[in-house]
């Protein structure tokens, strides 16, 4: 065979449904041609959007959706390479998908298995040291991406938290929303953080050995690690090569144990994306996200995060 069986096709369009897509939805259609795959945005779905900062957002889900499709084609075992936003006539037309038969590593398959293991997380993340190895393991993943996610580190996390603060204080609509932010990027406090767990020889870097009391009190530091999520170029491409990097992200994040979430909405406001452009990208590159990692809250019971989306539907 010269591409996979349109079952395969569909099992992958499923694991696709499990990306941070904007307003829950896949408006996919799709057919193949030959060894290649076509996958267009629906037009009765897709309306022309006005709000730069609402297309932007939908971009970036249907990158993070096409990583999901590509990342389980390939542990079935199809080598992909895909061809974005193939037709400049055509702004629905989404991408193309080339393939070729391969066998999957062991790395392959456990990347696509996290589709299912990815847990999103709010709430404030428990008191540990990510080593700095897996922070750059995680942030390494979107390499052959054309995006990139840059760490903030402690030392400049205050000067995120201004560009945050000072954005509330000109934004009346999402001015409370800004100021939350902002103190929450603040609560990475070192001097305030729990004295770091002992370990156990014969357990893993991310399993420290069960403390006395609750393992998690909400009144101590958020201990999550932040990455900016960003690219070379604002435009349609970069958007959706920034959706590809988050899914990376994410998968790579969840393949450690570790939860995550995806943050867009902030990047709404004009005044902090030109504000995280400044002062912690030096105008080299355009933010889009920010992206939260920590371990999980075992505690709670709904930190598994499954999107309830429509079914995905093959074109005429």
């Amino acid at each position: 065979m010269s591409a996979p069986s349109e079952e395969t096709i569909r099992a992958a369009l499923e694991m696709a449904r499990e990306a941070p897509l904007a307003n829950g939805t896949l408006p996919w259609m799709w057919w193949l041609d030959g060894a290649a795959l076509h996958i267009r945005m629906d037009e009765p779905h897709v309306p022309l959007i006005a709000d730069p900062a609402v297309e932007r957002a939908r971009m970036i889900g249907n990158g993070a959706a096409l990583h999901h499709l590509r990342t389980a084609l390939t542990a079935f075992g199809w080598a992909v390479v895909t061809v974005p936003l193939p037709d400049p006539r055509d702004p629905n037309h989404l991408a193309v998908l080339h393939f070729a038969p391969s066998t999957a590593t062991g790395d392959q398959i456990g990347l696509a298995g996290a589709i299912f293991q990815r847990q999103f997380q709010h709430n404030r993340f428990r008191p540990w040291d990510m080593p700095a190895t897996m922070i750059r393991s995680i942030s390494g993943s979107t390499a052959g991406t054309r995006a990139a996610a840059r760490h903030v580190p402690d030392q400049l996390r205050r000067s995120l938290s201004t560009v945050y603060r000072a954005a509330a204080d000109r934004d009346g609509d999402y001015g409370e929303f800004l100021t939350g932010v902002a103190g929450r990027i603040d609560q990475r406090d070192l001097a305030a953080r729990p004295a770091p767990p002992s370990w156990s020889s014969n357990r893993s870097a991310i399993e420290p050995i069960p403390a006395t009391g609750s393992p998690y009190d909400d009144n101590d530091p958020d201990s999550a690690e932040l990455l900016i999520l960003c690219t070379p170029t604002d435009d349609r491409l970069g958007h959706l090569n920034a959706g590809v990097a988050a899914s990376s992200i994410l998968l790579t994040a969840a393949r450690n144990g570790l939860a995550s979430s995806l943050l867009t909405q902030t990047m709404k406001v004009p005044a902090v994306r030109e504000g995280v452009r400044s002062a912690l990208l030096h105008e080299c590159a355009y933010p889009h996200a920010l992206i939260r990692l920590g371990r999980p809250d075992q505690s709670d019971a709904g930190a598994g995060y499954v999107q309830p989306l429509p079914g995905t539907r093959k074109a005429a």
